[in-house]
């Protein structure tokens, strides 16, 4: 059920499409391979059992099981959308099946590890609102749509890639792949967000700049939390009256205005304080050993970010590769801060407040989140000293480090700078409509 503009694009359509009858008089020269390049935003709810990791061992598979699913289900998708082609070369003597067979070249995964070193690797049980995932593909065209403008060329391959990435879903739907999955996948359930065509070739592990991750923190943990989330709920409240900003129970809220009473305490800021303590510092770059740690071949000011020690903040047992003498260990921390305050209403109808925690830096080692997530915590309660972080970060100290609750972290996303200036287009996936249905639930199940 498509709509077109006017006749000439329709009759376009079906003189190129897969229904199009076989001209008998050019036999041979009907179909050709081309190549074609696509990324893919991928969500997915991802858990750990306390029941099957009482000891809450990290694995480190969940990013290869999603790519391993998604370039499976396109893999049947590509050969379900051109079966008639390969049928009517059968038929007719154009090619063998093997010459127009649709096949995937490679694929990329942005949180897997197949270039990157493994003490990279994103800790198991950690879910996605945006992963991406990157295919390279070759598949037959009929060779009257090469010969048409390139404008109606476009606008046929998005039309195409929207059927491929239906197929896909309807593939991990109907075939029930998560509960084919052994338990330790964790996997609860994977939607493709989003797709695009790319123009120029993309590697979703080498080429990401940056990454995103984010950690869900209830206020309650926090020494008079409780307190502070009665008074934002009251503002909220409020200020839903008498404005456009409706209370939706599991929806974030990104800001308030400025209310006129005052927090019962300065747990807030505090927090804030700490969890900045925590971000890598400018460095110019004068002295040799500045230069040393300067995060270079970042794009923009990026490059300026000093590398700290984050040896005391990832899992204990990664052995010598968390030793600060281990490059990998030494990483960027871009930002921390405070993006949404969730209202979540439980069986009892008692509401809580939780915050949305947002991390980017160039990358992010096993529980670091979690660690840093922990130390603020203590920090912002007076159970570690304000420095606690500097400290820990010091690449001759080495100290134990408070690991924060495992089940409320995913990963929010990728960037790609080069990419981006490269194809002089948006970001990837600009102008997409994020799925917010998808994001709630991600939230409750949290």
């Amino acid at each position: 059920s498509q709509v077109f503009q006017s006749r000439t694009a329709l009759f376009r359509h079906v003189r190129n499409s897969a229904c199009a009858l076989v001209d008998g008089d050019d036999k041979g020269s009907q179909y050709t391979m081309q190549k074609n390049s696509i990324a893919i935003s991928i969500g997915y709810d991802a858990y750990i059992s306390q029941k099957e990791i009482p000891d809450e061992r990290v694995c480190y598979h969940t990013a290869e099981i999603v790519e391993s699913l998604t370039r499976d289900a396109f893999c049947h998708a590509l050969s379900t959308m051109y079966k008639y082609e390969i049928k009517a070369a059968s038929e007719n003597d154009l090619a063998s099946d093997e010459q127009i067979m649709p096949v995937i070249i490679s694929s990329s995964h942005s949180a897997a590890t197949n270039v990157r070193h493994t003490s990279l690797s994103e800790e198991n049980g950690v879910g996605s609102i945006g992963t991406v995932v990157t295919l390279s593909y070759t598949y037959p065209v009929r060779r009257s749509l090469l010969e048409e403008k390139e404008k109606f060329q476009l606008q046929e391959k998005d039309r195409i890639l929207q059927k491929l990435v239906d197929l896909c879903q309807d593939y991990i739907d109907r075939n029930n792949i998560i509960e084919t999955l052994p338990p330790a996948a964790t996997l609860s359930q994977i939607e493709i967000l989003a797709a695009q065509n790319l123009q120029t070739n993309l590697h979703a592990e080498s080429d990401c700049t940056q990454r995103i991750y984010h950690y869900l923190l209830p206020l309650n943990w926090m020494n008079g939390g409780e307190e502070v989330g009665e008074w934002w709920l009251g503002v909220l409240r409020q200020q839903s009256s008498t404005s456009q900003k409706h209370f939706r129970d599991g929806h974030g809220i990104e800001g308030l205005a400025r209310s006129k009473v005052q927090p019962p305490n300065d747990i807030l800021r505090s927090l804030k304080k700490t969890l900045r303590s925590a971000e890598s510092k400018n460095r110019i770059g004068r002295t040799a050993k500045e230069e040393e740690i300067l995060a270079t071949g970042r794009f923009g000011v990026l490059a300026y970010r000093a590398r700290r020690a984050f040896h005391n903040f990832t899992d204990p047992s990664l052995g010598g590769d968390a030793s600060p003498s281990h490059k990998p260990i030494w990483r960027v921390l871009d930002r921390v801060k405070i993006l949404q305050k969730i209202p979540f209403t439980d069986e009892s109808e008692s509401t809580q407040v939780v915050m949305v925690i947002a991390f980017s830096g160039d990358d992010f080692l096993p529980q670091q989140v979690r660690r840093i997530i922990g130390s603020a915590i203590a920090m912002s309660n007076g159970w570690l000293p304000p420095d606690f972080i500097d400290t820990a970060t010091s690449p001759d100290m080495l100290i134990e480090t408070p690991l924060a609750p495992v089940n409320h972290m995913y990963s929010a996303g990728s960037k790609y700078h080069f990419f981006d200036q490269r194809t002089h287009e948006k970001s990837l996936f600009d102008g997409h409509h994020t799925k917010e249905k998808f994001i709630d639930s991600i939230h409750r199940k949290i």
